[in-house]
């Protein structure tokens, strides 16, 4: 596979199983081609590569996940791998950060069965309610008669204050 450049850094592809790749950063092609890489989805249908290994001395396999691999997290430790686009097959070291669990749920996209198209917004009795969640507590945030006003007035700037680096806007 060719380099390219992603935002003026030299990248490479790793090829997964089902047809599909992982971006990954120059320096670390070489480490992490020596294995095989697969495809794997969770239960929300992101992608993500992984490569099993077996535990010396036993017949048990344990599934690594690369991402966590190049932030050098351990089998069992709580700080998760965040995607800062929140593209899971892009483990560029640059779109790669340690996060807490809430962090990274701070980091997802909207909720799949919203259907005014925004996040943090949704439509109840004929207005647009906005909400966030901080730190498992849901908080309304207001209503707007669209949802455009009340993504824009209401839930950006609380993400912003809230969530700062981790808040997803789209």
């Amino acid at each position: 596979m060719k380099t390219f450049k992603i935002d003026g850094v030299y990248c490479r592809l790793i090829p997964l199983t089902k047809g599909m790749y992982s971006i990954v950063s120059e320096a670390d092609f070489d480490w992490l081609n020596q294995w095989k890489w697969t495809a794997r989805s969770n239960s929300w249908g992101s992608f993500y590569a992984s490569r099993g290994q077996r535990i010396p001395g036993t017949n048990k396999i344990i599934r690594i996940q690369m991402h966590r691999l190049i932030l050098g997290l351990e089998q069992g430790d709580p700080i998760q791998a965040d995607h800062r686009n929140g593209v899971t097959l892009d483990n560029r070291r640059e779109n790669l950060r340690r996060a807490t669990n809430a962090q990274n749920r701070r980091n997802s996209r909207k909720n799949k069965e919203n259907q005014c198209g925004f996040k943090g917004v949704y439509l109840y009795k004929g207005r647009y309610r906005a909400h966030i969640t901080i730190d498992g507590k849901k908080i309304s945030l207001g209503w707007r008669s669209t949802a455009r006003e009340a993504y824009e007035e209401l839930y950006v700037p609380a993400a912003i204050k809230n969530f700062g680096e981790f808040a997803r806007l789209s």
